[in-house]
């Protein structure tokens, strides 16, 4: 059915209709390839990132916090030598401290 048509049909202006109206076909397609999914207040949301925000190993972990904690290394250094984040190895030795 065209604009013009529709607009006929249903007793709406054209430009009401315009040329960006969309077909439940297009739609639906949108809708498949986005893969929302419900909110609990029903509406819906994009997928959520992966939680993979970790670019580091525990082993450069471990070797960061014996280098600092045996004073070979500032945090600082330690952190850019073997690629940890700076909070992480502070947050660590702080639990560490903690726990003697």
């Amino acid at each position: 059915m065209t604009q013009t048509q529709a607009s006929k049909a249903f007793g709406v202006p054209r430009q009401t209709i315009g040329n960006n109206y969309k077909t439940e076909f297009d739609v639906a397609a949108t809708h498949n390839k986005i893969q929302v999914q419900p909110h609990s207040y029903g509406g819906s949301r994009r997928p959520r990132r992966s939680m993979d925000y970790k670019g580091y190993n525990e082993a450069n972990l471990e070797m960061a916090l014996e280098a600092v904690m045996s004073g070979r290394m500032y945090q600082t250094q330690a952190a850019k030598a073997f690629g940890v984040p700076r909070q992480t190895i502070g947050s660590r030795i702080d639990k560490l401290n903690r726990t003697k």
